[in-house]
């Protein structure tokens, strides 16, 4: 456990009186996905899967049952530090706040982007060229189909994941099609 994540839980634990030690191993993997860049934690991929004392995360509905259990997740009639969102990707509460409030922006802001993209299938398929030799499940190639068939698209990571390049060859792939160069 990285010294965030035990300073993290013990203050959870002063506050909240953790009484779970999975719940606290929660708090500890989100933080320390935070802490590498990464704005939540996916339960799904966790579920049954081993731990590093050996045992088994149990499956998903446990996981969400121990976390409601817990008391530690943010509601209207009691806030709390962390949200379970319906995709069981577990957040600090904060960071999803931020985070739903920028893409009820961008979501605002991206009406009328959709004529940058307007264009036949064949000005996707001139954009995804663009992508050269790129495997076709490359996520740049998705995020160009989200561009084209919803007007905005949104690329995340961490530190090193490739965030620029991407947005870079999505651009040089809206230009050049713009162009019918591609």
């Amino acid at each position: 456990m990285t010294p965030l994540a035990a300073a993290f839980t013990r203050m959870l634990d002063r506050r909240f009186a953790i009484t779970d030690p999975l719940v606290a191993s929660l708090a500890a993997l989100l933080v320390t996905g935070r802490d590498q860049g990464a704005t939540c934690l996916p339960l799904a991929p966790l579920a049954g899967t081993p731990q590093p004392d050996g045992s088994s995360w149990p499956d998903l509905p446990e996981l969400r049952r121990r976390l409601v259990a817990s008391g530690l997740l943010d509601a209207p009639d009691r806030p709390g530090p962390l949200v379970l969102d319906d995709g069981d990707r577990l957040y600090l509460q904060r960071l999803y706040a931020v985070e739903t409030e920028l893409a009820r922006e961008l979501v605002t802001r991206g009406h009328g982007i959709g004529d940058l993209t307007e264009g036949s299938p064949a000005s996707l398929a001139a954009a995804l060229r663009v992508a050269g030799d790129l495997p076709e499940d490359e996520p740049v190639r998705r995020a160009m189909r989200l561009l084209f068939e919803r007007g905005l698209v949104i690329v995340t990571g961490g530190p090193g994941s490739g965030k620029t390049t991407a947005a870079a060859r999505l651009l040089l792939g809206l230009a050049r099609a713009r162009e019918g160069q591609a």
